[in-house]
């Protein structure tokens, strides 16, 4: 009985776990979009343009 229990509570957490990679990397992505508008906008105060792209 106990085995069964473990079963199913191993089949209900593990693909919830499986997810977690995706999302911490989606977070870390939007982290380091903000953190770029952030510079930009840095940037843009003290030289009063953004930066060229060439």
């Amino acid at each position: 009985m106990v085995v069964v229990i473990m079963g199913i509570m191993a089949a209900l957490v593990v693909p919830s776990l499986m997810d977690r990679p995706d999302q911490a990397r989606a977070v870390a992505a939007r982290q380091d979009i903000a953190a770029l508008t952030q510079a930009l906008k840095l940037y843009r105060l003290d030289n009063g343009r953004y930066p060229s792209t060439a």
